[in-house]
């Protein structure tokens, strides 16, 4: 295995010491709230394909007791003074943005993700959400209904109670801020199922802000999905879910929550779909694609433009520039200043992406690999893929309709935009889509017939706070990121009727 540059090398020993650090205050605070348990998960570092760490499997008696604290913590939380509870959200932004640096720096080492194209951008996202948050307690706001002289509705608003948080491992410390600062705000207590992939920079956030809070305000718990998350999803006195990750668990957990009759938040992924018109600029495309397919992330991301569509008569244009753009990222080492993109997120993640390849390339589909893999990534046994782009495939194909989940997108041309719409919605998913072009109102007219929860024009960003976020079909249920999302998706709505006659 090649020897790290002594940047890269420092860099990786400065956050494995970071990193265990947060791991060794967890671990002690796990077994302050209750006896922990005996079965430990191993965490890999993706760049390398080593072992990190490992982390607690939280048991049932844990989850038991996180969920007893914040039930007790909810009275006296839910009554809090808006602007009290404002204070406590600056504070968290304030602490969580003076240790962003070191933030970004373990996320990189835990995830893979490049620290300098994605970490660093990641880790400036949690205080501003905190921030956003706090500044909405005052718009916490009922309505008044007027339905006769002697006869006077209003409506207020109230927490649901205990909210249960399961954050995924592709941007962990954004999900993890909107799970954790939107229900604060709204007046509930949250306890959080880190993903596995992520719990040491969890850790470093919780270590911060658990002495800013409130006892019982806000736990997290770590451990696997079937055992940590389902015991947290399933606790009778959870009364919120929100989950963020796959169709196959968050189905389940929808199940689940039906026999209890828990309110869900459920952001299931996407097969995303990318119209290019023919007035498009070709150079700003091409930028739109590497960023919306989020080639920097390795295509792990729900809102990735997986499917793009182009021109019928611009598509050699297009295929030409493409190869041009995605031959100059630079595959490797997550902790190295040189990387563009860095390894997927697991062993699993990778067998699964060339399951996909493998099956395109028998089927006798048009896939071509592109990028170049640093030295570091060559000789390591990390979790590499390169960036790969299937070429006009048959649209019922598994890798033209399923969420690959990796640095794979396909390239169709099109003959109308009629075709052009027909083809984007064809898709059981519908979180995202996105249109490029000059002409404002054939923008206008996509916009208007895609089938999504979230429609970009000229750019696809990521989750913004204050626009929602969510999507239909199986892309999930309800939204979030928002002032509207917060208030429907962590309060209920109370109606009162006064009756002013004799």
């Amino acid at each position: 295995m090649t020897q790290l540059d002594s940047a890269t090398q420092k860099r990786t020993l400065r956050s494995t010491s970071l990193a265990q650090e947060a791991l060794d205050w967890f671990q002690g605070h796990c077994a302050k709230i209750a006896p922990l348990s005996e079965t430990q998960v191993t965490c890999w570092n993706p760049s390398r394909g080593t072992k990190l760490w490992t982390i607690p499997d939280c048991s049932n008696a844990h989850v038991d007791q996180a969920v007893a604290n914040a039930r007790a913590a909810l009275p006296k939380w839910s009554a809090t003074l808006p602007a009290e509870r404002a204070k406590y959200l600056l504070a968290c932004a304030d602490v969580i943005d003076a240790n962003k640096d070191e933030i970004a720096h373990v996320l990189a080492l835990e995830t893979g993700k490049s620290l300098f194209k994605e970490c660093n951008g990641e880790a400036v996202l949690p205080g501003s959400i905190f921030r956003y948050f706090a500044g909405l307690v005052h718009e916490i706001k009922g309505r008044t209904i007027q339905a006769g002289p002697d006869l006077m509705g209003f409506t207020t608003r109230h927490p649901w109670g205990v909210v249960a948080g399961i954050v995924p491992w592709n941007v962990p410390l954004m999900f993890m801020a909107y799970k954790v600062a939107a229900p604060l705000a709204a007046g509930n207590c949250v306890v959080i199922k880190m993903p596995e992939q992520a719990t040491a920079s969890l850790s470093m956030i919780l270590k911060l802000i658990l002495p800013l809070l409130p006892e019982g305000v806000v736990d997290f718990i770590s451990g696997t999905g079937a055992k940590a998350g389902v015991a947290l999803s399933n606790h009778d006195d959870v009364d919120k879910i929100s989950f963020t990750g796959s169709v196959e668990t968050g189905s389940l957990i929808y199940q689940n929550a039906a026999r209890k009759m828990k309110a869900v938040t459920l952001e299931l992924g996407g097969k995303s779909p990318m119209i290019i018109l023919e007035d498009c600029d070709h150079a700003k495309a091409i930028n739109g694609i590497i960023g919306s397919m989020r080639f920097t992330r390795s295509g792990q991301s729900c809102t990735a433009a997986s499917r793009i569509y182009v021109p019928k008569e611009q598509f050699d244009t297009y295929r030409t520039a493409l190869a041009d753009a995605l031959n100059n990222l630079c595959i490797g080492d997550a902790m190295d200043e040189g990387t563009d993109a860095g390894p997927v997120v697991s062993l699993a993640q990778k067998q699964s992406i060339d399951a996909y390849l493998g099956q395109a390339k028998s089927d006798g589909l048009d896939v071509v690999e592109y990028g170049m893999l640093s030295v570091n990534a060559a000789n390591s046994d990390g979790f590499f893929i390169k960036p790969h782009v299937v070429y006009a495939p048959d649209h019922t194909h598994p890798i033209a309709m399923e969420e690959v989940f990796g640095p794979v997108a396909t390239l169709t041309g099109y003959t109308s935009l009629e075709e052009a719409m027909t083809l984007a919605n064809d898709t059981k998913f519908g979180l995202s889509a996105s249109v490029w072009g000059r002409d404002i109102n054939q923008c206008l007219k996509c916009a208007a017939g895609f089938r999504a929860g979230i429609v970009q024009i000229n750019q696809n960003a990521i989750m913004l706070p204050g626009f929602s976020y969510g999507g239909v079909g199986i892309s999930g249920v309800g939204k979030e990121s928002s002032l509207e999302a917060m208030l429907e998706t962590y309060m209920y709505e109370k109606t009162n009727i006064v009756n002013f006659g004799d």
